[in-house]
């Protein structure tokens, strides 16, 4: 472990921190910088404050903090109960911080000069393998590995990160901006109960915590702590040292805080470890999922293809329908062949059935011109032609009723006047 916390950037300090390593031991001693100790069944304590009020006394109220959580965590507290499981300890980790929060505004009511003062708060409580953070305000906890660089455990409350959260600000553009010192929940703030987060990870081998104020956080950029960090995983002294220096070479304008711890061993492997000895089932499951997904891809093609290849024949073939530059051949109309077989079958009828004229008499056209008298070539000439006509006018009886037919019905009264007056030389 290793931490310091100076006035840095301010005239006066209103951070305030506490590290212990060993919470079965009630004394709250000075911790000796990159000791390694092994980690007791009630694990290991880092607390940071950040005291708000200037000369309402913001450093009384991180004073308080601190004092409160110390209290809370004595070893007397830690009972087998409250480390029962995750759920346990998260649910104490939020209680001690909200006792924190009435103990600064108790002060708060009995000492006028003390009105208004509050104060952030960060803790992570190390405990078998895992971490718990518990935080309210903009104070940060950060978790260092080789395997994956650095990731932020808590998350601000503050009114910059509230724009981020709902969209209206850039994480990017949220560093800089204005209102960054502007914060939604705190420590002693008199207009509501005080409303910490917690949240339990897991630890790994290499691990290194950071707890900061927001005097570093607000100076030095997340890729730029995890590079200057990534540089000095030797000793915490020298990772502290090399923060330091640079969140003041940055220009630092408030007072910095810094508490580090590094896991040397006996946590749970790095990713990058279970990435090496990744059981062979997971790995064959990870293979047949890309199979999966490269016979998707190639079917998704494929069809993609002949949807693609019937479109484009379907488009020849309307361009060729349509272009009227196109020569056509002459196809023979089968319309024409089904009414060459109709005018076949009205003939065979009314050869059959026979026709009639105007008068209502039948008559056999054929057979009438068979006995016609041979003697009288004009006369059998004269037959033959009405024999013929007729023959060209006949149409079925319900077709007569038409009045498009009334030239034909003329030309057949012609014909029967002239059979009467072949009858009647006939006679003679």
């Amino acid at each position: 472990m290793a931490a310091w916390c100076a006035a840095a950037g301010r005239p006066y300090n209103e951070d305030n921190f506490q590290l212990k390593d060993n919470l079965s031991i009630a004394e709250w001693g000075v911790i000796d910088t990159d000791q390694i100790v092994s980690l007791d069944e009630k694990g290991a304590l880092l607390v940071v404050c950040d005291g708000m009020g200037g000369m309402n006394a913001g450093e009384v109220a991180s004073d308080l903090a601190v004092k409160s959580i110390k209290e809370q965590f004595a070893p007397e507290r830690l009972t087998p109960k409250v480390l029962d499981s995750p759920k346990t300890i998260m649910r104490y980790i939020e209680n001690a911080i909200i006792t924190a929060d009435e103990k600064i505004k108790d002060d708060g009511k009995q000492n006028r000069e003390h009105e208004g003062m509050g104060s952030t708060i960060v803790l992570a409580w190390i405990v078998e393998n895992n971490i718990y953070v518990g935080w309210c305000g903009d104070s940060r906890a950060y978790r260092f590995n080789p395997a994956f660089g650095l990731e932020q455990l808590s998350h601000d409350h503050s009114y910059v990160q509230e724009l981020v959260d709902n969209g209206k600000l850039s994480p990017e553009l949220a560093f800089d901006h204005p209102n960054s010192n502007i914060i939604t929940r705190s420590l002693g703030d008199i207009r509501q109960k005080a409303c910490p987060d917690v949240a339990c990870f897991p630890l790994y081998n290499d691990d290194i915590i950071l707890l900061c104020s927001d005097g570093l956080s607000g100076v030095l950029r997340h890729e730029e702590m995890e590079a200057i960090i990534a540089q000095n995983t030797d000793t915490m002294e020298n990772c502290r040292t090399a923060l330091w220096n640079e969140s003041e070479k940055a220009g630092w304008t408030d007072n910095v805080t810094i508490a580090l711890c590094q896991i040397v061993s006996g946590a749970e492997p790095t990713p990058r470890d279970n990435t090496e000895n990744e059981s062979a089932s997971h790995k064959k499951q990870k293979k047949t999922i890309a199979m999966l997904k490269f016979v998707v891809a190639i079917l998704v093609v494929i069809i993609l293809g002949l949807a693609g290849y019937a479109l484009f024949n379907e488009l020849a073939k309307n361009d060729s329908i349509d272009d009227p530059t196109e020569n056509h051949e002459c196809q023979p109309d089968d319309n024409e062949d089904e009414n060459e077989v109709n005018r076949d079958e009205k003939k065979n009828y009314s050869e059959q059935q026979g026709t009639k004229d105007i008068t209502g008499k039948k008559v056999q056209e054929r057979i009438y011109t068979e006995q016609a008298p041979t003697g009288n070539t004009k006369d059998t000439q004269t037959k033959k032609e009405v024999d013929e006509d007729s023959t060209k006018i006949v149409i079925p009886e319900e077709m007569i009723n038409q009045s498009s037919d009334t030239a034909a019905v003329q030309k057949i009264s012609n014909q029967s006047n002239l059979k009467e007056e072949l009858d009647e030389k006939e006679k003679q």
